[in-house]
């Protein structure tokens, strides 16, 4: 047993510790499921592959060609956990069984192998030639195809769901779930990489093909990083159930004597121009929120804040300005801190602030959140900008 193995091996055991955790816990049970599985699956994989010689498969035949299908499972999970994590009302349904049909097909096609009588096995596995160029075949290059696809509409699902985050706060520093973000990214980066050095032992690429298995360590620090994240905040586990606000009641239910059965209650639906009417008022009592009583300088301001000052319901806070401003709710008071801080920066009596306190008083929370949305409303960097208007920059930011 070589130092790789052991760090395989502990990775192994801090996957099923962590995943024992997960499936113990009393809350967000359906999500700390999801993953607990997910991370007992990846355990399951690191033993296999600190075991890949010949000797171990050779005593253990059973075991050969469980890598086969085992990786066809993560795609459909990490999709799972993405859905189950951004949407609050999320709920099991059947169709998503669909999602494990490549897992399904391929024990289906491997299925005779897996039922052959462990001499016939250990006769196949003793040609190692061959069993090395079949491990490199088409059914594993398709589960790379596999788990690129997951990844991507996983990816694509997150960013849906970060921008309806952007309908409720006004800076990142409060959305949950950014981790998931870091999560997939990660994921990402270790399956090129993989891709990458599964392509270089199958064609002979000399310096690639020797990093082999040793890019399994990046899922040990991937279970070592989810560790972190499930036990030290587990409120990040589930997703904000702000996001529910952004959606109207239902309309209220009357009983009328028909019989014991409920109707709703019809009502009449206001003229066009009297709703547009509305709309542009209800418009301009939101910009005036910002432009007069300059609610943007609170850093802590979100959708709640807003429509508790406006005396407005969030989601029609948040429908205004979709459909009348057009503009998510993190745009809109953010445009207005970048013209506070334009406007302090040129300011004589603020020329002694740091661009990082000149932020600070026009309302911005955080670092991060300030040189994203300055850049991508000016184009250049804050202190790019501030270099431009003739004044040397305290500190950079």
């Amino acid at each position: 047993m070589n130092l790789l193995d052991i760090i395989l091996f502990i990775g192994a055991g801090q996957g099923i510790l962590l995943a024992l955790l997960l499936f113990s816990r009393g809350t967000n049970k359906r999500n700390n499921r999801i993953l607990g599985t997910l991370l007992g699956l990846l355990a399951l994989h690191l033993v296999l592959v600190g075991n890949d010689n010949a000797t171990f498969f050779l005593e253990y035949p059973h075991l050969s060609r469980i890598t086969w299908t085992l990786p066809l499972l993560y795609g459909p999970l990490i999709f799972l956990l993405t859905t189950s994590l951004t949407a609050p009302r999320f709920k099991w349904r059947w169709r998503y069984l669909l999602l494990f049909t490549p897992f399904i097909l391929f024990v289906g096609i491997l299925m005779p192998y897996y039922l052959l009588p462990a001499q016939e096995k250990i006769a196949y596995l003793s040609n190692y030639e061959v069993v090395l160029q079949e491990d490199f075949g088409w059914m594993n290059q398709i589960t790379n195809v596999v788990h690129v696809f997951f990844l991507a509409i996983s990816l694509l699902k997150l960013r849906t769901y970060v921008q309806r985050l952007h309908s409720l706060y006004s800076d990142e520093q409060h959305m949950r779930l950014l981790w998931l973000r870091d999560l997939l990214w990660g994921v990402f980066l270790i399956l090129a990489f993989s891709v990458l050095v599964f392509y270089s032992r199958k064609w002979g690429w000399p310096l690639l093909s020797a990093v082999y298995p040793y890019h399994f360590l990046g899922v040990v620090v991937l279970l070592y990083w989810i560790g972190y994240k499930a036990l030290g905040q587990p409120l990040l586990f589930r997703a904000d159930p702000m996001l529910g606000t952004l959606e109207p009641q239902l309309p209220a239910i009357e009983q009328r004597d028909t019989g014991g059965a409920t109707e709703l209650k019809d009502s009449v639906p206001l003229p066009l121009a009297v709703a547009d009417s509305t709309l542009t008022d209800q418009a301009a009592q939101i910009q005036n929120a910002m432009e007069q009583d300059k609610l943007y300088l609170d850093p802590e301001l979100d959708l709640v804040k807003l429509a508790q000052h406006l005396d407005m319901p969030r989601y029609q806070v948040s429908a205004v300005l979709n459909g009348v401003i057009q503009k998510k709710f993190y745009d809109f008071v953010n445009e207005y801190r970048v013209a506070e801080f334009q406007r302090l920066a040129a300011d004589p009596h603020y020329a002694h602030y740091t661009l990082l306190a000149l932020a600070h008083e026009a309302g911005f929370n955080s670092k991060s959140t300030f040189n994203a949305v300055f850049k991508k409303n000016t184009g250049q960097t804050p202190s790019q900008y501030y270099q431009k208007q003739g004044a040397k920059v305290p500190i950079e930011v």
